[in-house]
Formats: C-alpha cells, structure tokens, sequence
C-alpha cells in the first residue's frame, strides 16, 4: 500500500464551477493534490466534442487554485493509466459522475497490483452545478 499521502484525480474541468471547485478543495483535505487533466483529443473520444477551452487554457485556470499542488496531462491513450502508475498515488477521488471511471479503474489497478484508497465524493448541488448544463448555457450566450 502506497503512503506518500499523495492524492490523484481526474477531469476536463472545462467550465470551471463552484461544483468542480468544492470537489477540488474536498480532495486537496486527504493529502497533496494533483489533478490529472483530460488532453483535449481525449475529450472529443469520451464526450464526441471538443472542450469550449483548449488545453493550456484549462491547466491556466486550475492553476490558478492554491489548494492543488500540481497539473499534470492525464493519458493520451485509453486505458494505459500510465499517470496512476508514474505516480503511485495513495488516494484517488472521483466525482459523483464517475462511476464509469472507478469500473474501469479498479479493474486496471488490480492487473497493476496498485491499491490506492478509492473515494467518490457526491454531488455539490448537482442540479444547479453539472457542466453539461453550464456548458449547454455558455454555448447560447
């Protein structure tokens, strides 16, 4: 079991909302925090679109925020969670949506022989807060 209180998680984190930045500051309370930021060809496989902000634009943005300790790429490829094993994290949160994310992680974990602790946080006002729904807003502005 990994102690080095080192804590992953994953994300487009396309429009930033209070929602997404509860779920941060949540996170950042079980140890250092590194977000694992979805590349933008990645987003256009999982979700059939591209963010409304590139890359660079969204790694500036969480940046920005004093309660993360870094940003990183997250993988390229499907699949490969070649981030989770450089990185060995002792935790991992996921967001109350991820559920898809933890089958799939658990399962690769286990053929990694990693044990990182697995959290799912719920939803910060998910009615009001849900990026899909802000994101469908800022498209008609």
């Amino acid at each position: 079991m990994q102690i080095n209180n080192l804590v992953m998680v994953f994300g487009t984190f396309d429009v930033l909302h209070p929602g997404h930045l509860w779920f941060l500051k949540k996170a950042s309370q079980y140890g250092r925090l590194i977000v694992a930021l979805t590349p933008d060809k990645m987003c256009l496989k999982y979700k059939d679109h591209l963010p409304c902000h590139s890359f660079i634009q969204r790694k500036s943005h969480l940046e920005d925020i004093i309660y993360l300790d870094k940003v990183i790429s997250a993988d390229t490829r499907a699949g490969s969670w070649q981030t989770v094993q450089q990185l060995r994290p002792s935790i991992i949160v996921l967001g109350y949506d991820q559920k898809l994310l933890r089958r799939h992680l658990e399962k690769r974990l286990r053929e990694l022989n990693l044990n990182p602790r697995i959290i799912m946080l719920k939803a910060y006002r998910q009615h009001f807060y849900q990026s899909s729904r802000l994101r469908a807003i800022a498209e008609t502005v």
